[in-house]
């Protein structure tokens, strides 16, 4: 049994060190295995449906504002093989996503949020401009692709010695289950807040680089955190990220670096 698992892990370490890439500015070590291709497409499909299904504003001041914004700083993320397009959503939301293959989506919500403050509006529209830069979503499909390939091999070793040894395959089962709980934990979960760390720090730099001043980050975010407090208002945008406090920190911590690239002449 000891033998099947090793032959599992020595499978997985080929796969792992196969799809090795690096993040832009940050340069950390990502496990992606899946193509550029593949990931537009599948970016392109998934901002298909949402353009006919939700209510998106166009041809309105906010949707050129955001289209702005955006095309300004997607320039400076220097990938113009990517088909940009930035979108609003009509909806109270204070929140904005992205999908890969260079589609942005912010909601009215937070527009009216940062009210007229492009620098503000620039912190988010950046941020998700990092996450397609990054290819964030095709390194969380490669990981749970991975995850879930080492599991069902996992279960089935387990499965059969234990099949072989008492008549019984739920082990297995049993075992995979347990595997894919803990690499939920351990993986998935922590990459997710590595990740949204990672978009902040390039999203400021990119923003710099653009003539948007990258000290509105720090700014927007406590706006936020503080509207966050109390249940005065539920910021979506912060849902699924780092604790406040700490996002907070992390960008005062990166603003000198993000400062090197910002000419306010240029804004």
């Amino acid at each position: 049994m000891k033998k099947r698992i090793g032959v599992v892990a020595i499978l997985l370490v080929a796969l792992a060190l196969s799809a090795c890439a690096t993040a832009p500015y940050t340069g950390r070590s990502q496990y992606i295995t899946m193509s550029a291709d593949e990931e537009i497409k599948h970016g392109l499909a998934a901002s298909g449906k949402i353009l006919s299904s939700e209510p998106i504003e166009r041809d309105t001041a906010r949707a050129a504002r955001v289209a702005q914004i955006g095309q300004r700083i997607a320039r400076v993320a220097e990938q113009p093989e990517l088909p940009w397009a930035f979108y609003v959503i009509a909806g109270p939301e204070v929140n904005a996503f992205a999908l890969p293959g260079g589609k942005v989506f912010v909601y009215t919500g937070l527009i009216e949020f940062v009210d007229d403050r492009d620098n503000e509006l620039a912190v988010v529209i950046g941020h998700e401009i990092a996450h397609i830069m990054a290819r964030h979503a095709a390194e969380r499909v490669s990981q749970q692709r991975t995850v879930s390939i080492g599991g069902a091999l996992l279960g089935i070793v387990v499965g059969v010695a234990s099949a072989a040894a008492t008549g019984d395959f739920k082990l297995g089962q049993d075992v995979q289950n347990v595997f894919y709980s803990l690499a939920d934990i351990g993986i998935l979960l922590p990459y997710s807040r590595i990740q949204e760390t990672e978009a902040d720090h390039i999203g400021a730099i990119l923003m710099a680089k653009a003539g948007y001043d990258p000290r509105a980050s720090v700014t927007l975010w406590k706006k936020m955190a503080a509207e966050n407090t109390g249940g005065r208002r539920r910021i979506a945008l912060l849902s699924t990220h780092p604790l406040d406090e700490t996002r907070i920190a992390d960008l005062e911590r990166m603003m000198p670096e993000a400062l090197t690239y910002y000419r306010s002449d240029e804004k």
